[in-house]
């Protein structure tokens, strides 16, 4: 196996401190990414696509979007009107590139259409939510063993992420008594 070989894996083992850690590299991403996120959109850090991605909405739905186009902008995105319904997008989060924009600019879209209201805090949450999710690796994509090393020590930096912001954990960690029970090596 290269150092560079991809793999399709979705969990990475470690040994930490004695202990078997086994790390869910999409829910470990996710978090990083929200965190991230959350701190890289309150300062306006957002990329200018090459190319801007025109998304075909439902006229309401695009209304709907570019109705509170500053609030959307303060998820990261610049969209503006590009007529029928469709809508041109400029800017996008950062950290997640042209990857399930249309899908998750459409959510946003049906959710302001049927409140038409302003994004609530525990809303513009949910949606970092949905961002950092659309951006995380998946599960089974393949990735380099440096880009698994790089998501390990991204981990190291930030011990107080535990769980995906979804709730789940991002690694589980065996003790050596742990395992010996699972082989029936201790009475």
């Amino acid at each position: 196996l290269s150092l560079h070989d991809a793999l399709p894996i979705s969990y990475i083992l470690l040994e930490q401190q004695g202990n078997l850690v086994l790390v869910d590299k999409h829910a470990a991403h996710e978090r990083i990414l929200y965190e991230k996120l959350k701190k890289e959109i309150a300062y306006g850090n957002r990329q200018v696509l090459l190319t801007p991605i025109t998304l075909e909405l439902s006229r309401d739905e695009a209304a709907a979007l570019l109705e509170q186009a500053e609030q959307v902008a303060a998820l990261g995105f610049l969209v503006e009107d590009f007529g029928g319904g469709s809508v041109l997008v400029r800017e996008v989060p950062l950290e997640m590139g042209e990857r399930d924009i249309a899908l998750l600019l459409g959510d946003i879209a049906a959710k302001l259409l049927l409140g038409r209201q302003d994004i609530t805090p525990d809303a513009l949450d949910r949606l970092y939510y949905n961002i950092a999710c659309k951006a995380a690796v998946r599960a089974r994509d393949k990735n380099s063993l440096p880009e698994l090393a790089a998501l390990v020590d991204k981990l190291a930096e930030h011990p107080q992420i535990t769980h995906s912001p979804y709730g789940r954990p991002e690694q589980v960690s065996l003790t050596h008594q742990d395992i010996e029970k699972m082989f029936g090596r201790q009475g």
